[in-house]
């Protein structure tokens, strides 16, 4: 049963109403892990990747990229299309493959509810 009704947008850039669905309560659900003393809270909803290193191999018409998170440290493997045709250039041959740091990843992973509060942590953190 989804509940809801119209609200007046509080963000200054929305002028008109919303229409807002809400759940009814639903009991307490243990959850994973506690945003608050994971390490890398920002890294788990975007990681801020930089140049780290890469290489041509102009034969296989291959550019492979390695890009670290500033935050956490996680590597990003990308092999990437090099001088193929203007329309594939640049686009991945595959997707990329990550490695983490070792202390990174939640054990037994996150679920919905569980990206759900870090994303409401992370906000919260920003409005501070």
């Amino acid at each position: 049963m989804v509940l809801g009704g119209l609200i007046s947008s509080q963000h200054p850039s929305e002028k008109e109403n919303i229409f807002v669905a809400t759940q009814p309560k639903s009991p307490k659900v243990k959850l994973k892990f506690d945003p608050s003393t994971y390490e890398y809270p920002e890294c788990r909803e975007q990681h801020i990747w930089r140049p780290y290193d890469g290489t041509v191999d102009e034969k296989a018409h291959r550019a492979y990229r390695v890009q670290k998170c500033r935050g956490c440290g996680t590597k990003r493997y990308s092999t990437l299309y090099y001088q193929v045709s203007p329309e594939l250039d640049g686009q991945h041959v595959k997707s990329p493959t990550y490695s983490y740091p070792e202390d990174y990843q939640v054990e037994g992973g996150m679920d919905r509810l569980d990206r759900g509060r870090l994303r409401i942590h992370n906000f919260l953190e920003e409005l501070k």
